[in-house]
């Protein structure tokens, strides 16, 4: 459902490795939301079959300066023996990107491992991990500021500064002389803020309907959604309803539709629980939103997912509950100790083609996930 206004194909000649070489990436870019996505295009050297794969990216600007590292996972069957191939997936990189390099880490194929330049047997388990280095410009480092200069004040100053005092003190002794004009300035000063108060909440506690939608005011240009009223096999849900930006979707704002797919604004920042709860149709949901936080319960029972593409989500324990038939994921970062701690009980395991996303418990994180074929 994306657009991109900017596009780039990019030969590159340095092989990763004997086993596996990148044979060329295109750079997708929207200038207006300004994003960059990159899809890769690899050749498995290997007379065997190429089954899950492992590799650092590194990124720099325009000044050849490194600004983010990360590593990425394709822990799925890739390729047959000897073939090029495209991983379905494709990676968001920095705006500011200009060019990237990339280094073979660990490729598994049908009986050897390939594991930083040598190959052993099939009994491989890749270690995951995923950390960034980002670049921090020097003028953005935190500043040490200097010890205050201690002196002793002057006559001078000292008659000054009692003189700002004695202003004060005249001051009180005039409201004391006048209470009743002190009296009728607070109550005018009462009802002023008595009326505002009353045009406002309204305006930001109330729930309105507008183009379809139920919403609610979080401030004079950001909402959030409560409900909607239509139908149809795909949705997608606009940056600006009326002159409101969406910001967040509310509990059970969705729930209980017919839709097919959902794709979700970009300036998106908070999915509540039961936001999308019992949608039986629903296969594949999207969104370019940069960070989104997602509660637990979120996305529950969506027993026909398949695809939860949202580059910028924080996912939690139980945020897919019940999504048992997901495989295709991609998100931005989780503190769950398992992947299937964000399926929860009824998920009976999981299934995964394809996976992106950062995690903090590296060791046990895929313990009980099934590799699709």
């Amino acid at each position: 459902m994306s657009s991109y206004n900017s596009i780039e194909k990019i030969k590159y000649t340095d092989s990763l490795s004997d086993a596996v070489s990148l044979d060329e990436y295109i750079v997708f870019g929207n200038e207006k939301r300004e994003e960059k996505y990159v899809v890769f295009r690899f050749s498995n050297n290997v007379d065997q079959k190429l089954l899950g794969m492992k590799f650092e990216v590194n990124q720099y600007d325009m000044h050849d300066r490194l600004i983010e590292k990360s590593v990425v996972i394709y822990n799925n069957f890739l390729a047959k023996a000897n073939s090029s191939f495209v991983p379905k997936a494709k990676l968001k990189v920095q705006y500011a990107c200009k060019r990237i390099s990339v280094t073979l880490l660990q490729a598994a194929f049908d009986r050897v491992l390939w594991n930083e330049g040598e190959y052993v047997d099939n009994t491989y388990k890749f270690e995951h991990y995923v950390r960034d280095e980002k670049y921090i410009k020097e003028t953005e480092r935190p500043r040490v500021m200097p010890a205050p200069v201690v002196r002793t004040m002057t006559n001078t100053e000292r008659r000054e500064l009692s003189e700002r005092f004695r202003v004060r003190t005249i001051t009180k002794k005039n409201i004391a002389l006048f209470p009743a004009v002190y009296y009728w300035i607070t109550c005018i000063l009462l009802v002023l803020a008595i009326g505002i108060t009353v045009f406002l909440f309204p305006r930001y506690s109330k729930i309105f309907t507008l183009e379809g939608y139920d919403l609610q005011a979080l401030s004079a240009e950001e909402v959030k959604i409560c409900g909607y009223e239509g139908s149809g096999d795909a949705l997608v849900v606009p940056e600006k309803i009326g002159n409101y930006r969406v910001v967040k979707i509310g509990e059970g704002a969705f729930s209980r539709l017919s839709v097919k797919t959902i794709v979700l604004p970009s300036g998106i920042t908070a999915i509540e629980a039961g936001a999308f709860k019992n949608l039986k149709e629903l296969r594949s949901i999207a969104s370019v939103a940069e960070h989104v936080t997602i509660e637990a319960y979120a996305f529950d029972g969506l027993e026909k997912l398949t695809t939860f593409e949202m580059s910028g989500a924080v996912l939690v324990k139980n945020s897919l509950h019940g999504c048992r038939f997901l495989t295709g994921i991609q998100f931005a970062s989780t503190d769950v100790e398992k992947f299937t701690d964000l399926f929860g009980e009824t998920s009976h395991g999981a299934k995964v083609k394809y996976f992106i996303g950062n995690y903090t418990h590296a060791k046990i994180f895929f313990d009980g996930v099934e590799i699709a074929e």
